[in-house]
Order: structure tokens, then sequence, then C-alpha cells
């Protein structure tokens, strides 16, 4: 079941940070970085990294309940990074990882980022594919032959969930001849629209049999090395390119 109420906020309590560290460390070190395997690293409850204020250590609650991290760090240059990032087993499955990485996007969206990046661990690339981060290096991602940096444009202004449903603006003249919906809701039509504009049109507008002199068959040119038919597939076409958990990079 699905909790009544969400909150990304920081600890606010010695049992909230134990709670935090905790999740860190079982669910992210313990799982990628254990002591025998092939990149080894110790959690420090104590790392630096957590006191700098540009830094926003987050944990996810669900109907008050503990359920997830994440760290937020806030760059300089525009760009905010999501780090730390799991959920506790129990609250896995129910669309938690998703909401949490909404509302991270918003709190840096609110904080003038431009961009969001993240160290997305194999398993989770489509996790985050799915929510507009494409793979790409980024400055300070993380060196370990594992994890696999990702970066997302954020749309100024909007929330995420609105940013990612924005309808794609209609091509110029796409919508030429239709009527728009509001006015047509209203009851109201443009003038030329009504009966009175559409006989007034019809009695202003030349007769197009008159106006058409009569036709004359043309001659047809002998095919020859540059006509067109025979140039016809020498030019190519242009050719088109096409969470429960993140990498600890501090």
């Amino acid at each position: 079941m699905r909790p009544r109420s969400l909150e990304l906020r920081a600890p606010r309590s010695d049992a909230e940070w134990d709670r935090l560290h905790a999740i860190r460390k079982l669910f992210i070190f313990d799982v990628y970085h254990p002591p025998h395997g092939p990149w080894p690293c110790e959690y420090d409850p104590a790392h630096p990294d957590d006191r700098d204020p540009a830094n926003k250590p987050l944990l996810l609650l669900a109907d008050g309940e503990v359920a997830g991290t994440l760290r937020l760090d806030l760059k300089e240059d525009g760009r905010a990074v999501v780090r730390l990032v799991a959920l506790a087993p129990g609250f896995r499955g129910g669309g938690l990882g998703a909401s949490m990485l909404e509302m991270a996007e918003d709190m840096a969206r609110a904080a003038g980022a431009r961009s969001l990046c993240v160290n997305a661990q194999p398993g989770v690339v489509g996790f985050y594919a799915r929510r507009g981060f494409a793979p790409g290096r980024w400055e300070g991602c993380s060196s370990c032959p594992r994890g696999v940096p990702m970066a997302k444009a954020l749309a100024e202004g909007l929330p995420a969930r609105e940013a990612r449903a924005a309808p794609t603006p209609r091509r110029h003249g796409a919508s030429k001849g239709r009527l728009d919906r509001a006015t047509v809701g209203a009851g109201r039509l443009p003038a030329d629209r009504t009966r009175e504009g559409v006989l007034r049109n019809r009695t202003a507008r030349p007769s197009m049999r008159t106006a058409q002199p009569p036709h004359q068959p043309r001659p047809h040119p002998k095919r020859g090395p540059c006509s067109p038919r025979s140039l016809r597939g020498a030019h190519s076409s242009g050719m088109s390119g096409s969470p429960t958990s993140t990498a600890p990079a501090r």
C-alpha cells in the first residue's frame, strides 16, 4: 500500500542520523563495496562531505517512518548531484524511489540548479533513463568502473512531474485551419467562420474556373543523363542518431 504522506528532509535527531548511516552502510557500501570485493570501500559516518554546507543529506519519510536516504550536492556552476540513494527493503517496489527522485529534482530546481547528475549502478540505469537521464561523464563523476555517470537538464520553472509530462510544441503551421478549443467552448467563432462570414467570403472570392487559362499540353523533354529521374537515388538521406541505490561516490 502506498503511504499517505511522503517527506524528503534533513535528519532532525541523533536517531534519524543513525538510521541514515545504517541504510547507507547496509544497502550501498555492504552491497557494492564489500571488504573482499573488487572495489572495497569502508563506510565512514563522519565523512566531511556530509558537513559541507552545499551538500544536503536527506531522509525520505513515509507516513513518518524512515524509508530511504539521498544526498543532494549543489555546485556553484549550476549543477546538482544526487548521491547515496537507497531505499530500505520494505519500501521497495511501490514507486517510492521515483517519488524521492522527483522531490530531490524539485529541490535542486528551487535552488537554481540547471542540471541534475548521478552515478548510477548498472542495474538502475534504466530507472534513471526513464526519468530523463542520459549516460555521459560530468565534472566530479565517479571514477569507479562499475558506476555509470548520467545527467539530465532541468526544465526551468516546472516541477519534475510536470516537466516530464509537458507536451511537445506543435510544429509551425500544424494547427492551421483549426479552431481554438477555448473559443469553441465559449460559443465564439471567428468572424470568417460564421455562416454569414462564409457566405460573404464565397461571394467575394473570384471564380477559379474563369481565371485559369485553357490547358496547354507541354512537350515531354527527352530523358538524358541529367534529367530528374536519372538523378533519383543519387542523393543519400540524412542519418538520425538516435532505484534502489547508486554508487556512493563522494
